[in-house]
């Protein structure tokens, strides 16, 4: 028998689907976990998501309810996927109530970001790597370090003034490849275009397009076209950023 009324449980599900798909988790994923929830409290809901939200019909012993959550932002917070997963099998195991798993999505949403410092030098490290990787000279090197991290560092202001994402990946691309262009036109080495390639590693769009195979995969096909025309739409942005980049600092690769 159910343990909860059929609206707060459509309640529930929707919040954590919301915060599922904001957070970067695949379809197949948040269904699964929308359903491992909903089992907990006897229920079993039927699920539509689409790239702009969630709609979501739970039914009860005398009524249904149906819910609709937007998602405005999709993001990466690979952690809050993971912890809502393993909440998912604590709720039967441990017997938690709605309010319990509220209180845990309240900590789980407020998980800490690593400091912008560690940040930004963690991506310049690892655009560098790459740079090195692929046989850069040591000044080439530091200056992709430099400018992946100065990119990095626009991309996260842009972020919180609130534009448009496609904008702010094409003025980060533009950044670094100006930024990356000094190793080409101070002639740092023979490697010098490297800096340019790599130091755009991090606006890479990887989540999107690799959630849009799988959901094609999977047979959701309207969103994971959706995603696929979004990933394409940011490499897109980032191309013409770096050629806008190129430009200014009269370079090319």
């Amino acid at each position: 028998m159910p343990t909860a009324s059929a609206r707060d449980i459509a309640r529930l599900l929707v919040d954590i689907g919301v915060l599922l798909l904001r957070s970067g988790a695949h379809t197949e994923r948040t269904i699964r976990n929308l359903k491992r929830f909903a089992s907990a409290f006897g229920y079993e809901p039927d699920i539509f998501i689409a790239f702009s939200g969630l709609t979501l019909t739970v039914h009860g012993p005398e009524q249904s309810t149906t819910l609709f959550g937007r998602v405005a932002v999709h993001g990466v917070r690979l952690s809050v996927v993971a912890a809502v997963s393993q909440l998912s099998w604590r709720v039967a195991e441990e017997g938690l109530t709605i309010a319990d798993i509220r209180k845990e999505l309240k900590e789980i949403n407020e998980l800490p970001h690593f400091p912008r410092w560690i940040t930004l030098l963690m991506i310049g490290c690892g655009c560098g790597a790459l740079a090195r990787i692929m046989g850069a000279e040591w000044p080439v090197v530091s200056v992709t370090v430099l400018a992946s991290s100065l990119a990095l560092f626009v991309r996260m202001k842009m972020t919180e003034w609130r534009f448009n994402t496609f904008l702010v990946i094409v003025s980060s691309a533009a950044v670094a490849s100006i930024v990356g262009g000094m190793a080409t036109h101070f002639h740092m080495g023979t490697t010098s275009g490297l800096a340019m390639a790599a130091s755009v590693l991090f606006l890479i769009p990887g989540v999107p397009l690799i959630n849009g195979v799988v959901d094609l995969i999977n047979g959701y096909m309207s969103i994971g076209i959706a995603r696929s025309a979004m990933g394409a739409a940011i490499a897109f942005s980032l191309a013409s950023g770096m050629l806008v980049g190129m430009q200014i600092a009269g370079v090319s690769l």
